[in-house]
């Protein structure tokens, strides 16, 4: 009998290993017979509910066991219907998750039923609370992001590492419009940017701009354009960045408030500079125009002085009429020099009266004549040819302006001893 003896030690010790097996594991584990009697628990799950009576005792059926367990308060919130429940998903090997009290608190099994070779119950139990503790937080961060992602005014896309969109916020689909029909979870990057040029949602964007468009995508750079919807045209910047799975996160915003500001302010800015130019070159043919009724004044003077006791009065007060006039045209200049404000808005005032052109000439022919005198240029006046009853509609310092401007020209780079 010595190698059957051998045979039973091996045996004997094979159970021993299985036995400290079963009993170190973490999860609690329970054999019914063929009758539904507990057989066998291993110390998990003894642990667990050796502190009420008659719950882990061999012999005891699985209905008692949760009898036992129920009226001992290890399953609140569970009416005495729920055993019979209990007992049919036991025999049905259904997998369950129940919620038992411990002394530590709740705590979630996840139960666990296979039939053996005699017709018993292996049942196991796994201790879940942790794992669903952390998918509960994990839902609750989930929600948490996702309440952010969709309270954020700029579009949002999230897209793994293959570029397909995992999500998107309601900004995104709000900035595509009546395009937001392209928005679903799985669709590429390259697919949605190719079938929005193709219903010319980017602005006066060439074919290839789209491909450029995906490579930006892919190379993290920002890029600025422009999209055309049925409320009008917006102007956008998007901005790309790597997450740790390899995918990409993509924030829109819409910088059409900001690109308008700047462009009213480059108009702004244009305006004044071409008023300020305006303004110089004003005053620089101000500068001219002031010294032609000013020298007729000097000149004028000079020759009333040089001849204060021989001068013919006739002659006397016709060079008198010609400075009076000289100063009223140079008066109104300075008048017109000091409303700075309305050349800036380019509202220069006209007055337009009835003129006579023979008269308008003489008054300017009268104060180019001391500087066309001086350079020995004739001036021969001919307007009065067309006869006392030719007239014409202007505002006389304009026209005079013009004449002035003229005759001092005309003057200033004729040749000595030439005619105007």
């Amino acid at each position: 009998v010595t190698e059957r003896h051998e045979a039973e030690k091996r045996i004997a010790a094979l159970q021993h290993r299985l036995t400290d097996s079963i009993d170190s594991s973490t999860d609690g584990m329970a054999l019914f017979d063929d009758r539904e009697r507990m057989a066998l628990v291993n110390e998990t799950y003894r642990r667990a509910f050796a502190h009420i009576p008659g719950a882990v005792e061999e012999g005891v059926t699985f209905e008692d066991h949760l009898r036992i367990l129920w009226a001992a308060g290890r399953y609140p919130g569970r009416d005495a219907s729920w055993i019979r429940l209990r007992v049919e998903q036991f025999r049905a090997l259904e997998p369950v998750v129940n919620s038992v009290s411990a002394p530590d608190g709740m705590r979630h099994l996840d139960v666990r039923h296979f039939r053996t070779r005699d017709g018993g119950t292996f049942m196991v139990q796994t201790d879940v609370t942790e794992r669903r503790e952390a998918e509960a937080q994990a839902l609750i961060q989930g929600q948490r992001l996702a309440d952010a992602v969709e309270s954020v005014g700029d579009a949002i896309g999230l897209f793994d590492a293959d570029e397909r969109l995992v999500l998107f916020n309601g900004a995104y689909a709000q900035l595509l419009g009546e395009n937001a029909d392209l928005l679903k979870p799985g669709v590429s990057l390259e697919s949605m940017v190719w079938n929005l040029a193709a219903r010319r949602f980017y602005k006066d964007y060439p074919g290839e701009w789209a491909q450029n468009r995906i490579q930006a995508f892919r190379d993290l750079k920002t890029v600025e354009y422009r999209i055309q919807r049925s409320d009008g045209e917006r102007w956008m910047v998007a901005r790309h960045f790597r997450i740790r799975d390899g995918g990409i996160f993509l924030v829109v915003t819409d910088i059409t408030e900001r690109m308008r500001a700047m462009q009213a302010l480059e108009r702004a800015r244009s305006e004044a500079e071409s008023a300020n130019a305006a303004k110089t070159r004003f005053l620089s043919s101000m500068s001219h125009e002031l010294r032609t009724p000013l020298n007729a004044i000097l000149g004028f003077g000079q020759l009333l002085d040089m001849g204060q006791n021989r001068m013919p009065e006739e002659k006397r007060q016709e060079y008198t009429g010609i400075i009076l006039k000289s100063g009223q045209h140079l008066l109104d200049l300075i008048s017109q020099v000091l409303e700075l404000s309305k050349i800036e808005n380019r509202d220069i005032e006209i007055k337009p009266q009835t003129l006579t052109p023979a008269k308008m000439m003489r008054e300017c022919v009268d104060m180019v004549w001391e500087e066309a005198k001086r350079r020995a240029v004739e001036i021969i006046d001919a307007t009065g040819e067309g006869g006392p009853g030719v007239q014409f509609r202007g505002d006389p310092l304009r026209v005079r302006q013009v004449l002035i401007n003229l005759l001092s020209n005309a003057v200033k780079y004729n040749r000595q001893g030439g005619r105007v």
